[in-house]
């Protein structure tokens, strides 16, 4: 459970810190960024720059706790959250939360995509791929396949493939 907890905190903080990249100003001490709100400027057809100003502000909205986490707790450690003695906690992160987040940014970039290549793509936070049940299976075929080639060794029995990994 420690190792997947690590796992999960990690992966949690790397979406929070990449949505709040893309929703960062078009400037930070006085350097360009590559992010969403850049896009407008860039636009000459009025409505679709008006569209995507609209869909960007409600992006940035939407990734407004993901940018108090990397400001505050993440990227920074602000004193007085690191000590509990805050008056103002941070939002929570959830997955609802950061999927609405992530819906945002898609729909700036779809908005884009639309007018210029009459396309465009789906952004899924995750595909399911059978969740915790499906890795213990898997973990579990390893450790069986691991088992039986031990096995198959001491009976003195070698494998053609036993030195090569099958599929690489």
């Amino acid at each position: 459970p420690v190792f997947f907890g690590i796992i999960q905190q990690e992966l949690l903080q790397m979406i929070v810190l990449r949505i709040a990249r893309l929703t960062d100003p078009p400037k930070s001490a006085g350097k360009s960024n590559l992010t969403i709100r850049q896009l407008p400027e860039k636009i000459d057809d009025r409505l679709l720059r008006q569209k995507v100003t609209d869909l960007g502000n409600a992006a940035v909205v939407a990734a407004d706790p993901c940018r108090q986490w990397r400001h505050r707790k993440i990227a920074h450690r602000a004193l007085d959250l690191s000590m509990g003695v805050t008056a103002d906690p941070l939002p929570d992160v959830t997955r609802k939360k950061i999927s609405g987040a992530m819906s945002g940014l898609a729909e700036v970039l779809n908005a884009v995509s639309s007018h210029y290549s009459n396309s465009t793509t789906d952004f899924p936070l995750i595909s399911d791929l059978g969740g915790a049940v499906a890795l213990i299976r898997i973990l579990d075929d390893g450790v069986q396949k691991k088992t039986e080639r031990i096995a198959g060794l001491k009976r003195g029995e070698l494998a053609a493939n036993n030195t090569h990994r099958q599929g690489l």
